[in-house]
């Protein structure tokens, strides 16, 4: 899944064709913090759709620092957000073990990538 950065927090990149946010399904379970209980309780669970009303919310409690992922969903939350390290730099929940797994995700699938491209002969042997 694609991440942008809004002015509203990050979020998610579903954009269809017309540029409007399309219904989207999160690879992994989302809490919400229930301030007037202090608890946290599901906003979300894996396998269902958040409409666009409940992207702007989800948004706007990000924004507010109310949204939560369960540690038993780290290693979906790796595999998402080693392909943009940049949003390591913004969580601040994250431990010192978590941002290294996710810095090594993403250094072993880009050295795979970068040695599986064909590379072409630099000299010929002209002999």
């Amino acid at each position: 899944m694609i991440y942008r950065r809004t002015e509203r927090g990050i979020l998610p990149d579903k954009r269809g064709h017309s540029g409007q946010l399309q219904q989207v399904s999160p690879p992994l379970n989302i809490f919400e913090f229930k301030e007037d209980v202090c608890r946290i309780a599901p906003f979300y669970k894996v396998g269902g759709r958040l409409s666009n009303g409940q992207i702007e919310e989800l948004a706007s409690m990000v924004n507010e620092g109310l949204i939560f992922v369960s540690r038993d969903d780290h290693p979906v939350y790796v595999k998402h957000i080693s392909y943009q390290l940049d949003l390591v730099l913004v969580d601040k929940n994250l431990k010192e073990r978590e941002i290294a797994d996710i810095f090594t995700q993403a250094l072993t699938r880009r050295m795979k990538e970068f040695l599986d491209q064909p590379v072409p002969v630099v000299f010929e042997n002209s002999g």
